[in-house]
């Protein structure tokens, strides 16, 4: 026997995905904010110039996602 999904049914499946998809978003763009933030904390330290904390690097490479600005492929 085989179930057939409703139109209420598919209009959740898709608004599971579409959340799943968003949720998926925001966690990989803050752990690329703080994977950045390490390996650029690590190489400001390596190299003698680290006076900021890992907090602020963290900040200042969030705030540069924010306002970077975006190329145009036209």
């Amino acid at each position: 026997m085989r179930i057939k999904m409703t139109r209420k049914g598919e209009s959740l499946r898709l608004t599971a995905e579409t959340v799943g998809v968003v949720l998926g978003l925001i966690a990989g763009g803050i752990a690329s904010i703080l994977l950045g933030g390490l390996v650029i904390h690590w190489i400001l330290g390596a190299t003698g110039l680290g006076g900021l904390t890992y907090g602020q690097v963290v900040g200042l490479l969030a705030i540069w996602e924010i306002i970077k600005p975006r190329t145009d492929t036209k």
